[in-house]
């Protein structure tokens, strides 16, 4: 897990070095703020490292956000709750953008 940490660290070093129009907004501002809901259906693949309980898929009903940091960094949030096994699956992580279309 540190060394997941410290190759993102290294990452998000160029990007935000690489960084144009970060001044253009407030650091913490409402505008740089992205809520959103939607459904997703999801499977699972299977492997010899199973879990337990085993869906082999389902739909998922999800809160999302996302918080812009510079231009090609954004913080993200998510949490999703599975309609058939009600199980809770959440997650927060960076997004570091690779290729926009409308640049």
């Amino acid at each position: 897990m540190r060394k997941l940490l410290i190759l993102l660290a290294l990452l998000v070093i160029p990007v935000m070095a690489h960084a144009q129009d970060a001044t253009d907004r407030p650091l913490v501002s409402a505008s740089r703020l992205q809520l959103g809901a939607g459904i997703n259906h999801e499977w699972f693949s299977g492997s010899a490292d199973s879990p337990a309980i085993v869906i082999e898929k389902e739909f998922t009903l999800g809160l999302y956000a996302s918080y812009n940091m510079v231009p090609q960094v954004d913080i993200i949030m998510f949490s999703k709750r599975g309609l058939d096994s009600k199980i809770w699956n959440s997650a927060l992580g960076l997004r570091i953008t690779i290729f926009s279309g409308s640049k």
